[in-house]
């Protein structure tokens, strides 16, 4: 049986800043039996930008033999930090936090479900979970830099782990989009 890979791909990081902590959270997440609703992000970026609180998604896929057999993406609920969440943030950063609502965490749980039955009548598909960021804007001049860092967390009795450290994404957000617009 082939594993099933955990992708967190937020748009706008790379695995090269992954934290060793960040590392142990994501490979600890078992995509196929954490609760969708247990599973919040927080992403902290300069104060000029703005997400849009319907900006990111998470997404799991299931595939076999080059055949897409489950594509679910459910939308992200993204809000402006979160008591506690504060303490991620530096003083000149905005902290986001992105959690599935229960309707769509419905759906995806059912995905989830549908993949465990696959598994359990022998498939040997892979599959993937990824995050992504897609809706944001800037107040201001354009920017120069675009530092982000983001975090984890699989456990609402817990605390967020650090899943990337701060690192500039200005370059790589042109390349895929465009620079970031105004709001």
């Amino acid at each position: 049986m082939k594993p099933f890979s955990v992708l967190p791909a937020l748009m706008l990081t790379a695995c090269g800043s992954i934290t060793p902590a960040g590392l142990i959270a994501v490979s600890a997440l078992d995509p196929l039996n954490t609760p969708p609703g247990d599973v919040q992000l927080a992403l902290s970026v300069p104060e000029a930008v703005r997400l849009a609180e319907d900006g990111a998604t998470l997404r799991i896929t299931f595939t076999e033999e080059d055949q897409v057999l489950i594509d679910t993406t459910a939308p992200l609920t993204i809000t402006q930090g979160a008591p506690e969440s504060e303490t991620l943030r530096q003083p000149d950063e905005t902290l986001y936090v992105g959690r599935i609502d229960t309707p769509e965490a419905e759906a995806f749980a059912a995905a989830q479900a549908e993949i465990r039955s696959l598994r359990a009548s022998g498939s040997e598909g892979t599959g993937s979970l990824s995050i992504s960021v897609t809706k944001g804007c800037r107040v201001g001049p354009p920017l120069q830099e675009m530092p982000v860092s983001t975090w984890i967390r699989t456990n609402p009795n817990a605390g967020f782990v650090p899943l990337t450290r701060q690192r500039d994404v200005l370059d790589e957000l042109t390349e895929h989009g465009g620079p970031l617009p105004a709001c």
